[in-house]
């Protein structure tokens, strides 16, 4: 899919109010989707699973991931292994 992709499905996802699951894993999304696809979730108040494991995510990515995550009071799972996130993104 890559960012091309999530950009296109950052586009829809705010209209699914009742999403509870989101399994992106093995999409090569970078940082660029990231952000994109962050700012998309952040309209989601359902959202209980969130993987994004075996991308290409590094850690400005991360950052605004985390930060929509953070306001997700339904949140229980989130996979984010197999990226490239470094230090600075481990929060």
């Amino acid at each position: 899919m890559g960012d091309v992709g999530i950009s296109s499905l950052s586009r829809v996802i705010p209209h699914l109010f009742r999403l509870e699951i989101l399994f992106l894993y093995k999409n090569s999304i970078t940082d660029s989707g990231a952000i994109e696809l962050a700012r998309a979730i952040d309209m989601l108040e359902h959202l209980q699973v969130l993987s994004l494991d075996t991308n290409r995510i590094a850690d400005d990515g991360a950052l605004h991931l985390a930060n929509s995550i953070y306001k997700q009071k339904e949140m229980k799972e989130v996979y984010l292994y197999f990226n490239e996130i470094g230090d600075k993104g481990m929060i």
